[in-house]
């Protein structure tokens, strides 16, 4: 499966933790302090309880 996100992007330097839990880039580029930084984790959990693996690849701009 692929998922495709049209964000404004992901630094290099962030992508290493992504999938760690409450791992925030950073809370202004978000444009709101309600995210906890849990999304990608659970994602990462659920995949890998089934088998699956997930990568991320991601450019600036």
């Amino acid at each position: 499966m692929t998922v495709t996100d049209t964000g404004c992007g992901i630094p290099p330097e962030h992508l290493p933790h992504v999938f760690e839990r409450f791992y925030r880039i950073e809370p202004s580029r978000t444009g709101s302090q309600q995210n906890a930084g849990l999304g990608l984790a659970v994602v990462k959990s659920i995949v890998n309880r089934h088998g699956g693996r997930v990568e991320i690849e991601s450019w600036v701009g």
